[in-house]
């Protein structure tokens, strides 16, 4: 473990279910340290870089991000650590975003049935591991939800580092269900991105917003 004040410029956050655990990137791997503070623990220890985790809905399992084999590809293991489970196997880097409700499947963002123009889409993995299907068929660069059936998505070619743009690859924060066209929800000049939804289905995100 390591005193959380020399945790210097951690990143990716993630808080637990139940709001008392947080874990985050430090240094190419995962660490969780209580949402009050105090000692971080780490969970992977790897050459390769750790990042984007995602809880479970029970808390017990966390998905993430690692580029242990080339490209970053989406993994899962116990929330306390130990060995991770390899769930995709792409040429294209892919980050979990969310698990369904009965926490069986990851929902995450990929190119990897794109044609040109290539554009991410939503697809979905079993914990279990397996051929990851589509969900849907426009443009995701960023998932949530809350239910499994109605996602929150950003897509838009800027990125969030780039502030202050005004322009046509303005990225924007739509609502869909399956079956429905997309319900755009956002109308602001900055970007809007990192959608979050909560149990209740309450809608958060990042919005660059001042003029």
């Amino acid at each position: 473990s390591v005193p959380a004040a020399e945790v210097f410029m951690p990143r990716c956050p993630a808080i637990s279910p139940d709001g008392s655990t947080v874990v985050f990137t430090f240094q190419g791997d995962l660490w969780s340290v209580s949402s009050e503070g105090g000692q971080a623990v780490r969970l992977t220890a790897h050459e390769a870089y750790d990042r984007d985790p995602v809880f479970s809905p029970d808390g017990k399992s966390l998905a993430f991000s690692s580029n242990r084999y080339g490209d970053y590809d989406i993994w899962i293991m116990p929330v306390q650590g130990g060995a991770p489970a390899r769930l995709t196997h792409s040429s294209q880097d892919e980050s979990p975003s969310a698990f369904s409700p009965d926490g069986q499947t990851v929902y995450f963002c990929t190119r990897r049935t794109s044609t040109w123009p290539l554009s991410n889409t939503v697809h979905r993995v079993p914990v279990t591991g397996g051929t990851p299907l589509r969900v849907s068929g426009f443009a995701a660069d960023e998932c949530a939800t809350a239910d499994g059936e109605t996602f929150v998505v950003a897509t838009g070619r800027v990125k969030p580092a780039r502030l202050r743009y005004r322009g046509s690859y303005q990225r924007e924060v739509y609502s869909w269900k399956d079956g429905g066209d997309p319900v755009r929800l956002t109308e602001n000049r900055g970007y809007d991105t990192n959608p979050m939804v909560d149990p209740d289905g309450r809608i958060y995100w990042i919005g660059d917003q001042n003029e």
